[in-house]
């Protein structure tokens, strides 16, 4: 099971991958528990990076008042790029922050029927918030999101409250969501029990994916 993992705002695959660390230990050896997770760089710089410091990128550029975001199409297209050069694309989209904003508008474009998102089963969404812009929104908004969907958020955050992946989480079928809290703020969580949480949400999918690959491979 192939992961894509999209990094938050003003962070890139470098930071994000260190930031999953304690994620990927608890996930244990790819080839033995089926989990790999791979990291995309966003397409958009902050600014310019001094010699030796990691990038800052985005996935969009917001206008002054967060009402426009310019450029989300070339990140999707980024995406794609992504999943055309794999022969068999990932299996579930990652995102924290700015990162799971995006991967839920990844989430409504594959329901809308974007061939190129068709090898995406499910998304882990951590410190979620509604995307702003009227557009994207709506794209979240109109559809119940029928992917299976994990919704990891903190009571601690102080950037983003809870309440607001709560908002995102609603726009995802109920009979397939999940959602954890935990305590640790702004960040990919590192507590064993929310790891044991998302391991286990996890197994869940790839036995469902066996079982959908096993009954197409049989007719």
């Amino acid at each position: 099971m192939r992961i894509l993992c999209l990094h938050g705002f003003r962070q890139c695959a470098l930071t994000f991958s260190e930031q999953c660390k304690g994620l990927n230990d608890a996930l244990g050896d790819a080839g033995r528990r089926g989990f790999e997770l791979e990291f995309l760089d966003a397409p958009f710089l902050f600014k310019e990076t001094r010699a030796g410091r990691p990038e800052q990128r985005l996935w969009w550029l917001a206008s002054d008042d967060g009402s426009e975001y310019r450029g989300w199409e070339e990140s999707v297209e980024c995406v794609k790029k992504h999943l055309r050069s794999s022969q068999s694309g990932v299996d579930g989209l990652l995102g924290f922050s700015q990162g799971a904003a995006f991967a839920t508008v990844l989430a409504a474009l594959k329901q809308e029927g974007d061939t190129d998102l068709k090898s995406v089963r499910f998304v882990l969404l951590f410190s979620a918030f509604p995307a702003r812009e009227p557009d994207l929104w709506g794209k979240v908004s109109r559809a119940c999101l029928g992917l299976p969907s994990l919704h990891i958020s903190s009571e601690h955050d102080k950037l983003l409250p809870a309440e607001a992946a709560t908002i995102v989480a609603d726009a995802f079928d109920p009979s397939s969501r999940q959602i954890v809290l935990h305590s640790e703020g702004h960040r990919i969580p590192r507590d064993s029990a929310v790891l044991s949480k998302i391991r286990t949400f996890l197994e869940s999918v790839l036995a469902d994916l066996g079982q959908s690959f096993t009954r197409t491979m049989n007719g």
